[in-house]
């Protein structure tokens, strides 16, 4: 026996598919209208002249040009963005020209870690990290000087390095200079190597290469570092890093040569507030 009613007229069947095809006509078209539509709209707000927006739907020339310069734009933002992101770790500097010795934390602080450090020094990369880690712990008690020291196995690279980070001082500020220093010690293959592309570097944190170019060209930077290799030598310094630890209320300082771990920085300052307050308060016997 057949069952009739599980049959469906082929009339119905017809009539069922062409209103299916209508229907993904007309929503097809609606997607297409759409899509038009906010294209103009995305040209409209673009083009900052009311009179020239016409032109800019109809001129696919003018369309490119107005898409490539907000390419541009976005691209500028994007490098904005990462030289940011390349200087946030060294917010805490000291600023201006009244401080030339390229301070990082509280100018006031009762302890200045001097360092003598050398780029392409492997044992200064190492030790690179520590003295920011004082400052940043110990909370305005502290802060970070940096002197120059390259030395002689390691030259030319360390001295052009040097001079370089001291133009980046000069024309970005103290923020940007030990951003460099950090991005020097990240690229740099050491012991004398250098760093593939310096102006690349430069421009990776916001200092213009060919401003710096003439900087270190001009040479007046190479007076800065003399500078600090003539205090190294009146110090008795003969290595990297060499670092002291001076307390600007008593006038003491202690010496640290090599790659010292966090542990015995931090001890030596313990040490020394310790000393200056017994030294304040001596106690009495019984």
């Amino acid at each position: 026996m057949s069952d009739n009613n599980s049959n469906i007229p082929t009339e119905q069947i017809t009539a069922l598919q062409d209103s299916t095809s209508k229907l993904l006509k007309a929503i097809i078209a609606l997607f297409l209208l759409c899509a038009v539509s906010l294209s103009l709209t995305i040209v409209v707000l673009l083009t900052s002249d009311s009179s020239s927006q016409q032109d800019a739907v109809t001129n696919p020339g003018d369309l490119a040009a107005i898409v490539a310069e907000q390419m541009a734009i976005q691209k500028e933002a994007e490098q904005q963005a990462a030289i940011e992101s390349r200087l946030s770790g060294y917010r805490e500097v000291v600023t201006g020209d009244a401080n030339p010795n390229s301070v990082y934390g509280n100018p006031s602080a009762r302890f200045t870690l001097v360092e003598f450090s050398d780029l392409e020094c492997g044992f200064c990369k190492r030790f690179h990290d520590t003295p920011k880690q004082v400052v940043d712990k110990y909370d305005g008690a502290v802060n970070w000087q940096w002197q120059h020291m390259p030395l002689d196995f390691h030259n030319p690279a360390a001295q052009v390095l040097a001079v370089a980070s001291e133009c980046v001082r000069e024309l970005g500020g103290n923020q940007k200079f030990w951003g460099f220093l950090e991005g020097v010690f990240k690229r740099s293959a050491g012991n004398g190597q250098g760093v593939s592309d310096l102006p690349a570097l430069i421009a990776d944190y916001g200092v213009d290469p060919s401003k710096a170019q003439d900087c270190i060209s001009s040479g007046r930077q190479f007076e800065t570092v003399n500078a600090h290799l003539a205090r190294a030598d009146a110090m008795g310094v003969d290595s990297t890093p060499t670092s002291f630890i001076v307390d600007n209320q008593t006038g003491e300082y202690v010496m640290l040569r090599g790659a010292q771990p966090l542990q015995a920085v931090e001890a030596t300052i313990e040490r020394m507030i310790q000393i200056s307050t017994s030294q304040e308060n001596p106690q009495t016997g019984n």
